[in-house]
């Protein structure tokens, strides 16, 4: 399926992928849109090649995958809008659905219900800022990029793979500050650069708030001593 630039599928659901195999993929370079999904896979389906925007889709829900897999993954630098507060919906997953973030936007929640099996693997590929939590199996920034958690907005992973980036914390006050959580082992900081934006709000020296945490021992980085850092 190839939605060309200047071109618009839309209905309920803009595109729905059901008991079924694409093996081309999904690339889209205009606009799909749903009232209720962007685009859905369901029904043990599975879309080979993967789902490739570099325009919008949108949604309630924008991209929704249950009891499926995406084994070509998201690949995103376009715009991925969930209308309804949740971006993209990964339910009971079946099979790999890996996100590549190469730039653009997510707008809303990024949730895998089941993120211990290991099937959401996100690589950010470009410079990205959060408009919503994460709740994945790993992520990783690539060297040369950063990513931005913003204020208020929380990355949930079941393991943390070393990165090679940048992971910029914004903060806008001592109750308002993004954060990194690992749930099923202990934060990587090996060969990452670990940043610290202030926003819109006041903090003043001295001010101590714990931006990250895991279930395990942090590896690389200051651990858990307390550091100093200079915003900006």
């Amino acid at each position: 399926i190839v939605n060309q630039s200047g071109g618009v599928i839309s209905g309920t659901e803009g595109v729905t992928v059901q008991t079924s195999d694409i093996s081309g993929g999904i690339t889209n370079d205009g606009t799909i849109t749903g009232t209720n999904y962007g685009i859905e896979v369901i029904n043990s389906s599975d879309v080979l090649g993967g789902i490739v925007n570099s325009g919008t889709i949108s949604g309630a829900t924008a991209i929704f995958a249950s009891s499926s897999s995406i084994a070509g993954g998201i690949t995103n630098t376009g715009t991925i809008n969930g209308t309804g507060g949740t971006a993209i919906n990964l339910v009971n997953l079946g099979g790999a659905a890996p996100i590549n973030i190469n730039g653009g936007r997510i707008i809303g929640d990024v949730i895998d219900d089941t993120p211990a099996n290991g099937f959401s693997v996100v690589t950010v590929g470009g410079n990205f800022a959060t408009e919503g939590d994460f709740n994945v199996s790993d992520l990783t920034v690539t060297a040369g990029d950063t990513l931005t958690i913003s204020a208020g907005d929380t990355v949930t992973l079941n393991n943390m793979s070393a990165s090679a980036g940048t992971i910029s914390f914004e903060v806008n006050s001592t109750a308002n500050f993004g954060t990194l959580v690992v749930g099923g082992g202990g934060l990587d900081l090996t060969g990452a650069i670990v940043t610290v934006s202030v926003g819109a709000g006041n903090i003043a020296d001295g001010d101590e708030l714990m931006v990250a945490d895991g279930a395990a021992a942090i590896a690389g980085g200051p651990g858990g001593v307390l550091t100093s850092v200079s915003d900006n």
